[in-house]
């Protein structure tokens, strides 16, 4: 017993000192664990080079965010644990060729929804309208008439009975854009989403508010939770890739009560808070510049933008276009549900106005790598059940814009390089997000 005592306190002891160990390495060299990233060069707004840690494709971005598949008139969400299952589709629609485009208009909602449910087929959805234009980066080719590029869809739809036709479906206006292949989808697009180890949950297409739809789940919906470690970037970074390391003499830098501020003297201005790791730049207009911005144009300026920052777009996908504002949002996505929280983490958003000037409001901290977390779940309760809390808590509907399941940014107890993310529902009230969990403290 003596023996197999000391053995244990052996143990205890190596474990200690080997957590240290990775302790230590991770926060003097927290690089040292996040994602593999290649070198290259870009060009940042203010015409200076920067090193850009990786390159990342447009489509990567702008891939949709939901996949589900409808079978007997039962609609069901996709879910992989093993796979990245939306990233692999994309690379197997690479291989398709359009060979023609034509337009129909459903006249309501109830049609329309008839499109998605009569046949089998599966949908890849968008949080958020995108253009057909970058439906061609997607797919890697110019097929597309370019008539066509800055028409809007929010859904893709695969039938499985005809391999040789996409539809392109608008929840706004009810229009649908059938695309006629030269070849036929590739098999394994049909094979992936009837793997063994793909998780079903069922759902239902529903109308929220007028010209408002969101994603029920009538028997409530299970979700990983995670814990992440998590990067808080170096200030030199943005100063570098945003305002330019061959202006630096032309910098001027004032530091109070943990704000940052640099300022150039060619207009940019660039604000890093300590206290909340908030970072906001913005850069002057043009005065004798107003150029028109058609829809498919502003979502790739967004994206060149958004690449300039110099960070990880892992995990990053578009969420939505403000045309008042000619604002793009993006947002940190998880297994498909994205992370939702105050003071921006997870969050990027890009304001280009139509004479040049510009605004980025992010957070300096990022993702790294997630953290054992023994296969922790959420069960979220059916949609119905939110919308009969909002009722009772005497919220006007009307109001409502989205409901959707999402992740909670939480700082871990017992580490500040930990984040948990929790997830919940989140209702989009009078242009907020409200976590289902605190209703009643938000009325």
């Amino acid at each position: 017993m003596k023996i197999k005592k000391y053995l244990l306190h052996i143990g205890l002891l190596i474990a200690v000192v080997i957590s240290l160990v990775f302790s230590a390495i991770i926060w003097i060299d927290p690089a040292t664990f996040h994602r593999n990233t290649t070198q290259t060069t870009t060009t940042n707004e203010s015409g200076n080079s920067a090193d850009a840690t990786v390159h990342y494709d447009l489509a990567d971005v702008y891939s949709p965010t939901g996949i589900a598949i409808t079978q007997n008139k039962q609609q069901t969400q996709l879910m992989s644990s093993k796979d990245n299952l939306i990233s692999d589709l994309c690379k197997d629609l690479r291989k398709i060729k359009v060979q023609q485009i034509t337009v129909q208009n459903d006249k309501d909602f109830n049609t329309y929804r008839k499109d998605l449910l009569e046949n089998d087929n599966i949908i890849l959805s968008y949080s958020n309208q995108v253009s057909i234009g970058l439906f061609e980066k997607l797919i890697g080719r110019s097929d597309i008439a370019k008539q066509y590029e800055n028409q809007r869809f929010q859904h893709i739809v695969l039938p499985t009975a005809n391999h040789r036709e996409i539809y392109l479906l608008n929840d706004v206006n009810y229009k649908v854009y059938k695309l006629q292949l030269k070849t036929s989808i590739p098999a394994e697009v049909y094979r992936r989403v009837t793997a063994k180890d793909i998780q079903q949950t069922p759902i239902e297409y529903q109308e929220i508010s007028k010209g408002h739809y969101i994603k029920n789940y009538p028997k409530g919906v299970t979700v990983p939770k995670y814990s992440y470690l998590i990067n808080k970037e170096n200030s030199s970074l943005f100063v570098t890739h945003l305002l330019g390391a061959s202006s630096s003499n032309s910098i001027a830098t004032k530091e109070h009560d943990g704000v940052t501020t640099y300022t150039t003297d060619n207009g940019q201005r660039l604000v890093i808070n300590s206290k909340d790791g908030t970072v906001n730049y913005a850069r002057e207009g043009r005065a004798n510049e107003d150029k028109k911005v058609s829809f498919n144009d502003a979502l790739k300026d967004g994206f060149d933008n958004l690449s300039h920052l110099g960070v990880s777009l892992d995990d990053v996908r578009y969420q939505n276009y403000d045309e008042n504002h000619h604002q793009v949002t993006y947002q940190s996505y998880i297994n498909g549900y994205p992370i939702i929280s105050p003071n921006f983490y997870g969050t990027y958003e890009i304001r280009m106005q139509l004479n040049g000037a510009t605004e980025y409001r992010f957070s300096v901290d990022d993702l790294q790598v997630p953290l054992p977390n023994n296969n922790q779940t959420v069960n979220l309760p059916p949609t119905s059940q939110v919308l009969q809390t909002l009722k009772s808590k005497n919220y006007n509907l009307g109001k409502v814009k989205s409901i959707i399941v999402g992740y909670q940014w939480t700082q871990n107890s017992g580490s500040q390089m930990v984040v948990d993310l929790t997830p919940t529902y989140f209702i989009r009230y009078n242009g907020n997000w409200i976590n289902y969990q605190t209703l009643s403290q938000n009325h």
